[in-house]
């Protein structure tokens, strides 16, 4: 089915069907904290596995760590039957990646208690090359919709031949950005707690936590790395998401560096792009990496892909002396 069905198709049927109903669950070697969430393991799904949180709870069974739905723009947009190219020896994005909107992903979440789980934020298309000061509403009102269903929320700026979302990489843009999305999330926030101190008796539905931790997703094409890290150190973001979406694991480190550098242990760094075993995973968080999150391995491998990447990264851990995760972030630098 891989090989021969359109990937809209495929991945369709491999969320509601073929997933595993048990769960699995990984070693207690890679439980670990960040951002005020428990983890059963820092491996993760990256955004694009479940546009529209099809599996629910389902991807969990894979002993993921966390899943990140998405990405979601605030309304629905034309579908593409075949957006990847997918085969046994990698995955190629052809087309951009379409979804049914915030409303329809706070619907299958909504009743859904797994977790952690993420939301990637995105702007609309017709935004992004029409009117782009309308992109900052478009994150703000998805912020609004999906806080109550999600456990953090990434506000995703990663430009590439699909979504040429650059001028986000000038600095009074992006800055601008991130200081709306803090106050408008510390405004959602405040609303949530006024109801949970019976100042306000109604409230839409009762959010997943009081507090939505918020991190910004950037790949390979953004180039000032260090001013970005800045800009959320002092807007208060949680974290940084990372990455080569070319799948360029040298490119990814690199990247990973420089922010663990930047930011001073004063972000939570998630790690994405080119993760093929459970040693590379070891080498993400020796550069500083709290979480990584893996993509094309659960596409081209199934199911058994994150499964055998933990224990990998089990054997790679004990080799090293390594305890628990926390142990291993950071040492490649000392």
């Amino acid at each position: 089915m891989r090989d021969y069905l359109p990937s809209s198709w495929f991945i369709e049927i491999w969320l509601r069907v073929m997933l595993p109903k048990n769960s699995y669950e990984p070693s207690d070697y890679l439980k670990t904290q960040c951002m005020g969430l428990n983890f059963k393991s820092p491996i993760g799904a990256e955004a694009g596995i479940d546009v529209n949180c099809t599996s629910k709870s389902k991807l969990f069974n894979l002993g993921l760590g966390f899943v990140e739905f998405g990405p979601v723009t605030p309304t629905a947009e034309n579908t593409v039957n075949s957006f990847l190219e997918i085969n046994a020896k990698g995955v190629t994005q052809v087309a951009p990646l379409r979804n049914l909107g915030g409303i329809w992903a706070k619907r299958q979440l909504l009743n859904n208690p797994s977790g952690p789980r993420g939301i990637s934020l995105s702007a609309l298309d017709e935004n992004i090359t029409g009117v782009p000061h309308l992109t900052d509403e478009d994150f703000l009102s998805l912020i609004m919709t999906l806080y109550p269903v999600s456990d953090y929320l990434t506000i995703n700026l990663c430009s590439s031949p699909f979504r040429k979302i650059d001028y986000y990489s000038k600095p009074y843009r992006y800055t601008a950005l991130l200081n709306k999305v803090i106050e408008y999330r510390d405004q959602e926030m405040g609303l949530q707690t006024a109801y949970e101190t019976n100042l306000i008796d109604f409230i839409e539905v009762k959010a997943r936590r009081l507090y939505t931790p918020v991190l910004v997703k950037v790949n390979e094409n953004w180039q000032d790395l260090e001013s970005l890290v800045s800009a959320c150190i002092k807007f208060g973001f949680d974290g940084i998401i990372v990455g080569s979406e070319k799948q360029d694991p040298e490119i990814s480190r690199k990247m990973l560096e420089r922010v663990y550098k930047a930011s001073n242990g004063k972000l939570t760094i998630i790690s994405y792009g080119g993760i093929q075993n459970g040693k590379e995973v070891l080498e993400r968080i020796k550069r500083g990496a709290s979480l990584v999150q893996i993509y094309h391995i659960l596409l081209t491998e199934g199911p058994i892909g994150a499964q055998r990447i933990e224990r990998e990264l089990v054997e790679e851990m004990k080799k090293e002396g390594f305890r628990n995760v926390n142990e291993a972030i950071g040492t490649y630098y000392s």
